[in-house]
């Protein structure tokens, strides 16, 4: 169904002079049968009049409070008319109308009051009396009626609350008598009834856009019906995009949206324009186009702009604009579905990944990087498009990653969704400047390496219904590609041990999902290349997902039982965070022992409300407190119960200076040295580290390298191994079975160089007492800890004290011992023997002594004992 436009009503444009003190009344109404309900109005007065000053109201059945009140919108011309008729009238009576309204859910017996600027200035009908069925008297009726005002009543009833007599002012017509409606007086309207306001010649006086777009949220010309000119920018009225153009003004200095997409336009085109000015979700536009007149072509220059921004964008509303700087890309979580990546001058981070929550230096880099930060969108209202209009290339070989560079992009600045966007009109020329990574880039490899992996929800059972408790793939193809791609990470990566996030949490038997995992890998790899820590608890903990760690039985070996920390926050009661998995292990290559403690914190976006731990605005988010609590409580345990080595791993889900990652080094754990512009997650285009490793003093002189590998932050979650919401063509093309986008957080990876631990050697004791009647004796010489070459050596010198060598005792000046690892029937040597002889010399000589050093050694290190002293008491 059409209705006519405003200009075929003589809608004039904004240059009539519009009365202040109009002469508009009701000059038709119509009570027909169903909902053939409709009403006229006509302006008598010799000027244009602004219909936005205008309103009806309907009161019902004799009340005096509105049942529904309807504004105006749109230019008047003297002697035309304006009609509004009920949404549900047959088509013959809407065609005819400008507005359809509830305004017109009226009866026979209502009131109608029409009012300029809150002031009545004509009523159908008596406010506050029923009638009864209908307005009238045996002559004349409301009900049922098609009603005409008398042409010699040229003023409108102002009195709502006076007697209303209907025969004095209207002529009463049958039922559904419509062919009256669109202009006054008593006969029924010619086609050409109306006088027909013509759009202006190219060039003619027009509202200036500048009138239009100002600085602040509303433009002061909403509700008025305008005639403007301007170039066209950008054409987006396919089905797909935003249904209409955008037109900049000649001088260049204002840009405005036409909500219009049945005029075929093209940029650089010429146009003039009439319409109705609107705010659409915070957009001011030109809706209702009534008019467009092609008035050639021109060239029009785009503004400069510049990240950081030094202005608002609300001027730029509308406008095309360059950004001639080179400028860093961030994806957008809708990168994929809606073709949206962030713009920045260099990467954003997250303020409290650099600097603590509320310090002045937080505040400061969360106010810059708003105005650093610019939303690109490629124009179309599709989800999940088949090509990105800016990057028709993405492909699983070809992506557009995080940390891409752009040295110029034009486009014009559009706003929704609470966001000014950019929305490109001319190529953007991407340069990879973060090409991806085929391992991790660690500068050295130590002897171990250890690696923290969020594999994001591997679950073996199907989440295959909506509301399932499952996660991850909801179909067994989807789980095929999960675990390929977490395959490909893992063999890349290489870890002696891995300590791994949301795991399916169903136990540890040969359904579990870390049983498929390992088994899954040890197929590719080779039998027994991997094997898992086996809690005795077939679940641990309430939460859907666990963590888990696997492990390389030929290069560590458990040590001990693993611990499952449960004192709170971890307890049943609070159930926020998953619980904790502390294993020690042996290295044995080296013999050294070392702890892993694996971990996942409560989410900043999880409620925490219940337990008082709300979001308090400061950038750390939800549970934030829940977080510090639990650093605490793993830190300590650690600290009480660990001597050794020790290392904290996972995603603890808060950044790098929030109160979790400050009170573990409270407590002297320290994050592992990595770049300065480390991140492993984006939110809301922000890089920051949720995921962390951090080591104790013992272990932090052994680290020889660390870093995140940028897998999965930096890429399009398209390339994942979902296959919602694709086509055929983009299932072949977005996926392949590597690393890439294994997750949606980066793994971290740390290398450590643990020395063998040295056998020591000492005396048993550091004093030997004896009389002269001793004789031959042996002192024991011990050994400590594990030998790892074939045999040691230790070197010992006898020096003399107060007692004499060969007289009060013969002993060698110097000698050696010698240890094997093992000896001929397998016992290891643990102690050898100095052999020496105290000598009876009949002399009165009192207490003597001398003693025995151990001066070097070789396969084996010298304890602390390194001197024995032998006292000798004289008998005689």
């Amino acid at each position: 169904m059409k209705r006519p436009s405003l200009s075929k009503l003589a809608l004039l444009t904004a240059a009539f002079t519009v009365n202040a003190q109009a002469n508009v009344l009701f000059t038709e109404y119509v009570e027909g049968s169903g909902n053939n309900k409709a009403i006229e109005l006509t302006n008598l007065s010799t000027t244009a009049v602004d219909l936005s000053e205008f309103q009806v109201t309907l009161f019902s059945n004799g009340k005096t409070t509105a049942t529904v009140s309807q504004r105006l919108s749109g230019m008047l011309a003297p002697g035309s008319s304006y009609v509004i008729a009920n949404a549900q009238a047959q088509s013959e009576l809407k065609e005819k109308a400008q507005l359809l309204s509830a305004v017109t859910n009226f009866n026979g017996d209502d009131v109608l009051v029409l009012s300029q600027n809150d002031l009545t200035i004509d009523r159908f009908g008596q406010k506050g009396t029923d009638p009864g069925s209908a307005w009238g008297n045996s002559n004349i009726t409301s009900k049922d009626r098609t009603l005409r005002r008398l042409e010699q009543v040229q003023q409108g009833d102002t009195d709502e609350l006076a007697d209303f007599d209907l025969s004095l002012q209207w002529q009463e017509f049958s039922k559904n008598e419509f062919a009256g409606l669109g202009c006054s007086g008593l006969t029924s309207c010619s086609d050409t009834g109306t006088p027909v306001v013509t759009l202006g010649a190219c060039g003619d006086v027009a509202t200036p856009l500048n009138q239009i777009q100002v600085a602040q949220d509303t433009s002061p010309l909403k509700g008025k019906t305008v005639e403007v000119e301007g170039v066209v920018t950008a054409a987006l009225q396919g089905s797909d995009q935003m249904r209409g153009f955008y037109v900049q003004s000649l001088t260049g200095d204002r840009g405005l949206f036409i909500a219009n997409a049945e005029y075929n336009v093209s940029p650089g085109q010429h146009v003039r324009l009439l319409g109705d000015v609107a705010e659409v979700y915070g957009n001011t536009q030109l809706n209702d186009i009534q008019g467009m007149r092609d008035c050639g072509e021109e060239v029009v220059q785009a503004a400069d702009l510049t990240l950081p921004l030094d202005q608002s964008l609300e001027l730029l509303e509308g406008q095309m604009v360059t950004l001639n700087q080179p400028l860093h890309v961030t994806l957008d979580y809708n990168f994929s579905r809606y073709g949206q990546i962030w713009l920045s001058s260099g990467k954003v981070f997250q303020p409290t990944d650099r600097y603590p929550a509320n310090s002045s230096e937080a505040i400061d880099l969360a106010k810059f990087n708003k105005t650093n930060m610019l939303l690109v969108d490629d124009g179309s209202s599709k989800q999940n498009p088949e090509l990105i209009r800016y990057f028709p290339q993405l492909s699983a070989d070809q992506p557009l990653r995080s940390g891409s560079q752009v040295n110029q992009v034009t486009g014009v600045i559009h706003y929704a969704y609470g966001q000014y966007q950019l929305i490109p009109t001319a190529d953007v020329e991407f340069i990879d400047a973060n090409p991806r990574a085929s391992q991790p880039a660690l500068t050295e490899r130590g002897n171990l390496t250890l690696a923290s992996f969020n594999v994001l929800n591997y679950f073996v059972n199907l989440a295959t219904e909506k509301g399932s408790p499952y996660r991850g793939a909801n179909s067994a193809i989807e789980l095929e590609r999960q675990r390929d791609k977490i395959f490909s990470a893992l063999q890349a990566i290489d870890a002696d041990v891995f300590g791994l996030m949301e795991l399916e949490n169903n136990g540890f038997g040969s359904d579990s999902a870390i049983q498929d995992l390992v088994s899954g890998l040890n197929n590719q790899l080779g039998e027994n290349q991997y094997d898992y820590i086996r809690p005795t608890q077939d679940r641990v903990g309430a939460d859907a997902i666990t963590v888990g760690i696997i492990y390389k039985p030929s290069q560590v070996k458990p040590v001990g039982d693993v611990v499952l920390l449960t004192a709170y926050p971890f307890d049943e009661q609070t159930q926020k965070h998953r619980i904790p998995m502390i294993q020690t292990f042996e290295h044995l290559a080296t013999g050294q022992q070392f702890t892993v403690a694996v971990n996942h914190f409560k989410s900043k976006g999880s409620s925490c409300d219940s337990l008082g731990d709300p979001d308090l605005g400061d950038g750390q988010g939800n549970c934030n407190g829940l977080r510090t609590d639990a650093a605490t409580t793993l830190a300590q345990y650690i600290n009480e119960n660990i001597a050794g080595n020790a290392v904290l791993m996972g995603d603890f889900n808060a950044y790098s200076q929030e109160d979790p990652m400050l009170t573990f080094a409270d407590y002297g754990f320290n994050t592992v040295t990595m770049a300065e512009d480390s991140y492993s997650y984006y939110y809301d285009g922000q890089a920051g580290s949720l995921d962390h490793g951090l080591v104790n003093e013992a272990l932090a002189g052994k680290l020889v390298a660390a870093t995140d590998w940028h897998i999965n932050a930096d890429e399009p979650r398209v390339l994942d191994y979902n296959v919602e919401y694709k086509s055929d063509a983009q299932l072949q093309r977005f996926y392949a079975p590597d690393a890439y986008r294994s997750s949606d957080h980066d793994p971290v990876v740390m290398s450590f160089a643990l020395e063998p631990a040295k056998a020591k050697v000492e005396f048993a004791q550091s004093d030997l007492w004896l009389d002269e009647s001793a004789g031959m004796i042996k002192i024991p010489v011990k050994q400590m800890g594990k030998l790892l070459g074939a045999k040691a050596t230790v070197h010992f010198e006898t020096h003399w004290g107060t007692a004499e060598g060969w007289n009060d005792y013969t002993s060698p000046y110097w000698g050696r011992l010698v240890w094997h690892a093992q000896s001929e029937n397998g016992a290891k040597q643990e102690q050898q023997f100095i052999e020496l002889t105290i000598n009876d010399d009949q002399l009165v000589e009192g207490l003597e002594n001398f003693t025995l050093n151990l001066v070097y050694s070789e396969g084996v290190a010298l304890g602390k004992q390194q001197q024995l002293t032998v006292h000798i008491r004289d008998n005689d």
